[in-house]
């Protein structure tokens, strides 16, 4: 309560990078263990291994999150 909108935009950030970070190893895991040549940039959209990743988990990510907002929402106006 104590931290400011700031904090939470600039940790929000941090965390992002960090799981991208987390899904170019997974990506870069992928193409050697397939045997396919690693693209010439890891970090871009030539990786198509991680766009696939990337979206499949932000996919799910929104999906899940929002099921549970509905969920949240329903529970609260059924306790009024």
């Amino acid at each position: 309560d104590g931290v400011g909108p700031l904090f939470w935009v600039v940790f929000w950030i941090g965390f992002y990078f960090l799981v991208l970070r987390y899904l170019v190893m997974v990506s870069r895991s992928i193409y050697k263990a397939a045997g396919i040549r690693l693209p010439g940039v890891e970090w871009g959209l030539e990786n198509k291994m991680l766009l696939c990743i990337h979206n499949s988990v932000l996919i799910t990510f929104v999906g899940l999150e929002s099921a549970f907002l509905v969920l949240c929402c329903a529970l609260y106006f059924a306790s009024k």
